[in-house]
């Protein structure tokens, strides 16, 4: 999969690349979306990563409890939001705009160089990348951004975003197309009501349907 690298200054004051953590979006308008990281979140928050557990009260006796199955993986994080070739000086409204598009979307998001949470499922994920390699979906369930600076124009140059995810694991069930379905010729008695107006006579008229469901 094709990444990105952001050239940064270590303890050393020396230029080093890293690849950029990147949040992708196969949208089903605009195609793959990609919404750079240059500064990855350090903390984030991973929760439901047990089995769900209930408890089953028993009259006179100690409780059991069951596996109600595994929960889906709730993402929690948060980070600064700049142009690193600017010093953070750099408008970065366009961006902005971009993850608000990606937030909007309904199609299903994943992460590029980040942590085995955020990028590799536990269990198969129906979805794969261009190099055939399983990815973990997600979904956003909230997105807030906070400005931070502006530059003379009143333009945002740096910004704090909060993203909140759930895992994805809805199954992929395929569009089937069924065949026309068909009836014989049908004898149907008309006109005259039986006694007690349930429904049409035994001996009353009758009219012949043909044709198909069409």
């Amino acid at each position: 999969m094709p990444t990105a690298s952001v050239q940064l200054k270590n303890r050393s004051n020396r230029l080093v690349a890293r690849p950029v953590a990147q949040l992708v979006q196969a949208s089903s308008f605009f195609g793959l979306v990609r919404f750079n990281l240059p500064y990855a979140p350090v903390e984030v928050s991973y929760s439901d990563l047990s089995n769900k557990w209930e408890e089953y009260k028993r009259p006179g006796d100690f409780s059991i409890v069951d596996s109600t199955g595994p929960g889906n993986l709730k993402v929690q994080m948060q980070f600064r939001y700049a142009d690193p070739r600017s010093s953070g000086n750099a408008s970065i409204e366009s961006e902005l705009n971009r993850l608000r598009f990606i937030g909007l979307d309904s199609s299903p998001v994943f992460f590029v160089n980040m942590d085995t949470y955020l990028s590799t499922p536990i269990a198969p994920s129906f979805v794969v990348d261009f190099l055939g390699i399983r990815i973990a979906l997600f979904r956003i369930a909230d997105l807030s951004v906070t400005i931070k600076r502006r530059n003379e124009q009143n333009q945002a140059t740096q910004a704090d975003i909060s993203l909140s995810l759930i895992e994805d694991r809805n199954p992929l069930i395929a569009d089937v197309s069924l065949p026309t379905i068909a009836y014989e010729d049908a004898v149907v008695r008309v006109g005259v009501a039986a006694p007690g107006g349930s429904g049409p006579s035994p001996n009353g008229p009758t009219k012949t349907y043909t044709g198909s469901t069409r």
